[in-house]
């Protein structure tokens, strides 16, 4: 479900088309923070999974976004076998501060159409992880059903995002919007905890419509090195020294379900 199977919360974002991605909304470019959630759930039991989390636990979420209490909230399932993970949710606040208090309250769990025994998910999912980050920028050019999660330890952290604000973010939303791409939206986060040797310092998000596009992007093959002011970009970029190993993982995910505040 949500944090709050571990007292988390979060609050509203506009209209996104997900994260995810991972999860951000059309309105202006306001600063949302965002409690991610990892889990595995037993392949044999994912369509029932799915089941609960939709019909149950995101009215819940509803109920707290019609408090005000929260943005959004997004499910969504990795597409590769890979790592320790196979879900990701992802619950949208407005303020750091949201982060302090308990949104699931009676009032709220009022919402959930069954009993919490019923709806329970956790018999067949343990959570392997968690992260929380803020947005820095966004941009959204039409619907979005996959996305590239690029996670990435920059040694210049600041660098990173300024260069993604003012470079690479503008370009990608140009050629966009022209439609010399099929990227659908893009998203760039610091991640603010946790704060470890092992853990992302940066997350990128890249949406799309279709499967194959995303395959493509992750796999470097739709670069768009032929497009009007590549070279530019190129040659201002500092990214070499910025982050010079590169991305550290680049996964697929496919959005199952997400509700955000009217």
């Amino acid at each position: 479900m949500f944090r709050n199977q571990q007292q988390l919360d979060m609050k509203k974002i506009m209209l996104l088309t997900i994260v995810l991605t991972m999860a951000i909304p059309a309105k202006a470019q306001e600063t949302v923070y965002i409690y991610m959630q990892y889990r595995q759930v037993d392949p044999s039991q994912s369509a029932e999974f799915e089941r609960r989390e939709i019909e149950y636990w995101s009215k819940v979420a509803k109920a707290a976004m019609d408090k005000g209490d929260m943005l959004g909230w997004v499910l969504a399932k990795r597409m590769d076998q890979g790592g320790n993970h196979n879900y990701v949710f992802a619950n949208v606040f407005s303020s750091i501060e949201d982060f302090d208090e308990n949104i699931w309250t009676s009032d709220v769990m009022e919402a959930l159409p069954v009993s919490v025994e019923e709806a329970s998910t956790e018999g067949m999912s343990s959570t392997v992880g968690d992260m929380i980050v803020r947005s820095e920028a966004y941009w959204f050019n039409g619907g979005n059903k996959y996305w590239v999660w690029n996670y990435g330890q920059p040694d210049d952290v600041q660098g990173f995002i300024d260069e993604n604000k003012t470079l690479w973010g503008p370009w990608f939303k140009r050629h966009s919007q022209e439609g010399n791409i099929p990227t659908k939206s893009w998203e760039l986060y610091r991640v603010l905890a946790p704060a470890t040797s092992k853990h992302a310092t940066v997350l990128t998000i890249d949406g799309f419509d279709t499967y194959s596009d995303a395959i493509q992007h992750c796999g470097g093959v739709l670069l768009p090195n032929d497009l009007d002011g590549w070279e530019d970009v190129v040659n201002s970029s500092k990214m070499d020294e910025i982050m010079p190993e590169g991305f550290g993982a680049r996964v697929v995910y496919q959005r199952i379900h997400s509700v955000y505040a009217d």
